[in-house]
């Protein structure tokens, strides 16, 4: 479960300026969703595609059911990204998935990210897409996700969220001169 304040919560929005939804989550019929009902929860809020970054022996293990088939029978498009718990991924990698959700977000379709808690692999995706679409400093996108969710996220995946670059950061024309 979340924590927002003194209120617990299983899926939560973040706030962003686009025509999507993001919304955070710990996995679907894991141990944090007790009553099952994340799924449900999805489906209210029209859910297009979920960002999975649970391992396949999570998801073997902690899940009740097959989760990714799931999804499809629900018409909920799965993003299979796995990150071995308490660590982070490669950084090239991870900015593709980051850039793949932003722009789902801003073409106007709802997403959902979770890991297993939904509190550290979720929290370093979740602010680097903040990162990306609000264009804030690692330190200020942070404190933005903070604000409505929990998050625990280890040193290793802080590093990342500070060395993560937004998109428009890694397109922009160099503005050094070649003289």
């Amino acid at each position: 479960m979340l924590w927002f304040g003194k209120i617990e919560k299983t899926c939560v929005r973040i706030p962003l300026e686009v025509k999507g939804k993001l919304f955070v989550s710990p996995m679907p019929f894991g141990p944090y969703d007790p009553g099952n009902n994340l799924l449900k929860i999805y489906k209210q809020n029209r859910i297009e595609f979920v960002v999975m970054l649970v391992t396949d022996a999570e998801l073997a293990k902690k899940a009740k059911r097959d989760v990714i088939e799931t999804y499809k029978q629900h018409h909920i498009e799965p993003i299979r990204f796995p990150i071995a718990d308490y660590t982070s991924p490669e950084r090239h990698a991870f900015s593709k998935v980051v850039d793949q959700v932003s722009g789902y977000l801003r073409a106007g379709a709802n997403v959902a990210v979770h890991c297993n808690a939904g509190v550290g692999r979720t929290g370093v995706m979740t602010c680097c897409i903040v990162r990306d679409i609000l264009q804030l400093s690692a330190e200020d996108s942070i404190a933005y996700v903070k604000q409505h969710m929990q998050t625990n996220m280890t040193d290793e995946q802080m590093r990342l969220t500070n060395r993560f670059q937004p998109l428009a950061e890694r397109i922009a024309p160099s503005t050094e001169s070649n003289e």
